[in-house]
Order: C-alpha cells, then sequence, then structure tokens
C-alpha cells in the first residue's frame, strides 16, 4: 500500500486545499475507498451528489454557494433540492416561503372556486400550469369555445 500523502499534496496543489476540493474527484475518491474496504462511502445518489453529505454541508452553516461548490454543483441546483424537498436549509424546510397568490376562477362566464392554483388544482381537476397559463395575455388573445378566467384577489 503506498502512502496518501503524495496524493494530498497533488490535490492541495490543484485546489488550494483539500477542502475546496471536489468531493467526486478521482483522487479523493481513491483515499475514501482505502480506508473503506474497497468501497466510497460518498455515493453519488440518483440526483447526482450524495444527499447525506449535502445536508451534513448545510447544517454546518456554510454558505449555500460554498456547498454547492463542494459538491460540484451549481448553486441554483442545490436551491432545487432544497424546494422540492430533498434537503434543509435554515428555515427552508421544502417549501416555497413566497405568500401565495388567490384568485377566483370563472368557467364561461359562471364563478366556479377561489383559491391558490395549488387548490383550484385539486378542486377542478385542471393543471396548476394550465391555470398559469389561462392567466397570460397569449391565452386571452385567443378565441375559445370554453373559456376561463383567473381573476387575482389579493
Amino acid at each position: 500500500m503506498t502512502s496518501i500523502v503524495p496524493i494530498v499534496c497533488e490535490i492541495e496543489a490543484d485546489y488550494g486545499s483539500v477542502k475546496n476540493a471536489d468531493l467526486f474527484d478521482k483522487r479523493l475518491v481513491e483515499i475514501r475507498k482505502r480506508f473503506n474496504h474497497g468501497i466510497d462511502p460518498i455515493v453519488k445518489s440518483e440526483l447526482g451528489i450524495d444527499i447525506e453529505v449535502a445536508q451534513h454541508l448545510l447544517d454546518s452553516k456554510m454558505t449555500k454557494s460554498k456547498v454547492a461548490e463542494m459538491l460540484g454543483i451549481k448553486e441554483y441546483q442545490l436551491n432545487r433540492y432544497i424546494i422540492n424537498g430533498y434537503l434543509t436549509y435554515g428555515n427552508h424546510r421544502g417549501k416555497s416561503t413566497a405568500k401565495k397568490s388567490r384568485f377566483q376562477f370563472y368557467k364561461n362566464g359562471d364563478y366556479v372556486v377561489s383559491g391558490t392554483y395549488s387548490e383550484i388544482s385539486e378542486t377542478t381537476g385542471i393543471s396548476a400550469n394550465s391555470l398559469r397559463y389561462y392567466r397570460s395575455n397569449k391565452y386571452k388573445q385567443r378565441h375559445h369555445t370554453v373559456r376561463y378566467r383567473l381573476v387575482l384577489i389579493a
């Protein structure tokens, strides 16, 4: 078994510090496998990152940009994982903190229901994306046999 010191020196020469290295750098993977019976304990999931490691880094109060850099992904990808509930960050628990707009939903001029996009979607069976489209100018300019309208309440 050869020493890991030269490998660590190479990594430090490339990144300035082992801490700054990509978690999936081939040399780091090789070192981890040496100390874990040939198995890398940090495995990329179907998302492309190790969720446990990512969560541990987020819990350590690092900035999201630094965590993303260490995981070898872009910050917007990390934000997607947080918003979609794969990871938690600070007070963010996987749900949007934005105020949800409320609408009145009309079909052919007749009132149907009021609520947020998701509430109206549940009630009517129309997808939330379709409801958003009904608010667009493109939809309003076209002629339809069945006409939907969403009116912002407040």
